[in-house]
Parts: structure tokens; C-alpha cells; sequence
């Protein structure tokens, strides 16, 4: 018995405070900070010092595991996640986790992660909307149109829940009563007008047996819950003109022969339905919308999507794009 006493007692040793520990905890909440800003480029000098300084604690592992997988670095991302979970049972990444394989297209073992973290934390609208992403790209469209049918009337003020509800409806229409029905509802240049274009455009124009009719639909993420105002400092140009007609949150990028891009492109590397970009106020992300050349953003190939923030170099395939997302951070 006093045996056991001493090795409990040992065990809960506190971990003597230094100011290293102190020092890497501030820097991994900074991190965390530009992380959700989406500013890649300064968390990369956070992600560094605390992967030299303090790389094994969970805390810090979760975060340089979040940024890998911002980064879109599956692999590094996969491994702080792995040692996380090894270290502490308490701090969750399931979210991220199922991000990883769903990035890989392995969406049966995602759901299953997904399953798990709502059998803990019931509430999680993340995991709910990830789960419902799960279910579109790999096709399964009737169980999606359940359960999100179910999340918007459970959840009305959650707006990612009810632009996704309309996407599976389009996704099960099958008669003109349907889509009168889905025609009448989405608002003009929407991200529910936009996916409904795809579904009602002849979708093996755009599509072929490289690129499905999922890879053009845009599942709006949870973080776009607030998806309200678009950012009115947001700009795009090329060789120093501003394109500046924008009268929405949402700008299509693609190749000249398709009418319905805001902005079009010449030459056969542009897909007709190339990229997309989501503005909204404190979110810019790019889509690509499974593009056979790949959309860059100063110089890496973008991985399903991506945020933009600050001055970013969009490549798309002979042309370049300079996007600013805040023009007053410029002045």
C-alpha cells in the first residue's frame, strides 16, 4: 500500500514552471491567433521557434499540427497529431484528424472519427458540418440530405447548415417541380445560386474522368458561419489593373468560354470552372475546384481550399493574380 502511495505520489509530480514553458505558451497562442486570421506567412515563425523549443508538449503539439495542416503538410500534420493523442487523452483534434483523411479522400475513416467526437461532445456544429461534407464527397447524398435536413431544423440560426441543406437537395432533385422549387429559393449570385448552376449547367461540359461533379460544388465550412457581409477592402489584379465589378461575397474564376465567371482567363490550363474565392469580413479563402493544372498561392499547390491574408500570389495556369485581402493594411 505504501508502495502504491509513492508512485502516485511521484506521478503527480507538477512539472517544474520555467520560463521556457511560460515563453512557449504564449508563442502557441499566437500562433493559434494568425492561424485563425488564416495568415500563414507569420505563424510560420511562431510554428518554428516552438518546434526548436518546446516541440513535445500537447498543447504545442496540437497547434504545430493544426498549422501543418492549414499549410497542407498531411504528413507533419498527421504526425504531431499522432504524438498528441499518445500524450494526452484531454485535448481533442478529432476535427482535424478527420480533415487529414478527408484531404487523402478517405472518407469512410473520417466519418467514423467524426462518429466519435460527436459521441463525446454532442454539440460540436463543426464536427456535424465536417461529417456532412463526408457524406457529399463521397457521394453519399441521400444520408447527407438527412442529416442535414435534421441539423437546420434543430439549429435555424446556423446559416453553414441551411446553405449546405439546399446542396443536397440540388444534389436529390429529379423532377421540374424540384428545381422550380430550388430556382425560386436561391438568391441571385449566391454560393446556393453557384452550386446550383453546376448541377443544372450540363455538368459533363466541365467535368471529365479526371474531375467529378463533386470537385466544382463548394461546401461551405463551418468557420463561414457568419457568412454575411463580404470584406469591402478585398481586391484582385493582374499586371497592376484592379478588377473591381465585384457585386458579391464570391468571385468565379475560370477559362474565357464560360459566361458565368466574374473573372476569365485565357488558354487550356484554365479550367472552365477553375477556382473560387469566398470574401466575407476576417475570412478570404480559395477553392479549387478540381482543376487539372492546380491553383497556386505563392507557389504551393492549393489542397481543396485555402486561406488568403495580407498579399498573396495567385497562380493560375499561365496567369497570375495579386489578391489583397485588407487594402488598409497596405497604407
Amino acid at each position: 500500500m505504501a508502495e502504491m502511495l509513492n508512485r502516485f505520489k511521484q506521478r503527480n509530480i507538477p512539472e517544474i514552471i520555467t520560463y521556457k514553458v511560460l515563453e512557449a505558451g504564449e508563442t502557441g497562442r499566437k500562433l493559434i491567433k494568425e492561424l485563425n486570421k488564416g495568415n500563414l506567412h507569420d505563424a510560420e515563425g511562431f510554428a518554428n521557434y516552438l518546434e526548436h523549443r518546446m516541440p513535445s508538449h500537447p498543447h504545442i503539439l496540437k497547434a504545430l499540427g493544426k498549422y501543418y495542416l492549414m499549410k497542407g503538410d498531411l504528413d507533419k500534420a498527421e504526425e504531431n497529431f499522432t504524438q498528441l493523442f499518445a500524450k494526452s487523452q484531454i485535448l481533442s483534434v478529432h476535427n482535424d484528424y478527420a480533415r487529414i483523411l478527408m484531404l487523402r479522400k478517405e472518407y469512410s475513416r473520417a466519418i467514423g472519427v467524426l462518429s466519435d467526437q460527436i459521441q463525446l461532445i454532442p454539440d460540436d456544429m463543426e464536427a456535424y458540418s465536417l461529417l456532412g461534407e463526408c457524406y457529399l464527397r463521397s457521394e453519399r447524398y441521400d444520408t447527407g440530405l438527412e442529416l442535414l435536413t435534421l441539423l437546420k431544423r434543430k439549429f435555424t440560426k446556423i446559416k453553414t447548415f441551411s446553405t449546405n441543406h439546399f446542396l443536397f437537395r440540388c444534389a436529390n432533385a429529379s423532377t421540374d417541380k424540384d428545381w422550380k422549387r430550388l430556382e425560386k429559393e436561391a438568391s441571385l449570385r449566391t454560393l446556393m445560386r453557384y452550386n446550383l448552376e453546376v448541377f443544372r449547367n450540363n455538368p459533363e461540359v466541365y467535368c471529365n474522368d479526371k474531375v467529378r461533379l463533386n470537385d466544382k460544388l463548394v461546401y461551405m465550412d463551418y468557420v463561414f458561419n457568419t457568412f454575411n457581409k463580404a470584406n469591402p477592402w478585398f481586391s484582385i489584379s493582374k499586371s497592376g489593373v484592379e478588377y473591381n465589378d465585384f457585386q458579391n461575397n464570391m468571385v468565379v474564376i475560370g477559362r474565357l468560354s464560360s459566361p458565368d465567371n466574374d473573372i476569365s482567363l485565357t488558354g487550356l490550363a484554365v479550367s472552365r470552372r477553375h477556382c473560387i474565392i469566398l470574401n466575407a469580413l476576417g475570412q478570404v479563402w480559395v477553392y479549387d475546384l478540381g482543376s487539372v493544372t492546380g491553383t497556386f498561392v505563392d507557389g504551393k499547390k492549393v489542397l481543396q481550399k485555402q486561406p488568403l491574408y495580407g498579399r498573396c500570389e495567385l497562380k493560375i495556369g499561365e496567369h497570375t493574380l495579386e489578391v489583397v485581402t485588407d487594402k488598409r493594411k497596405l497604407l
